[in-house]
């Protein structure tokens, strides 16, 4: 299990497993940076996957990654 998805109303939520299995072999959950969340919009937008473009979250996310505080 990755995690747990529930929905209320106009409100859907998320728990994420610590611990993923996959084959027998077990990966631990990794925090996400702001650039791995601008990639990761970058990339579904380009490959269509249903995502729309975020041209604002990704110049915030690589600006957020490039120069920090």
């Amino acid at each position: 299990m990755i995690g747990m998805f529930t929905a209320d109303d106009d409100v859907v939520t998320v728990e994420w497993a610590q611990e993923v299995r996959f084959a027998g072999a077990a990966a631990r959950k990794v925090d996400s940076a702001p650039l791995d969340c601008a990639l990761g919009y970058l990339l579904a937008a380009a490959f269509g996957t249903g995502a729309q473009l975020m041209l604002a979250a990704i110049v915030t996310g690589a600006t957020g990654a490039l120069f920090p505080g």
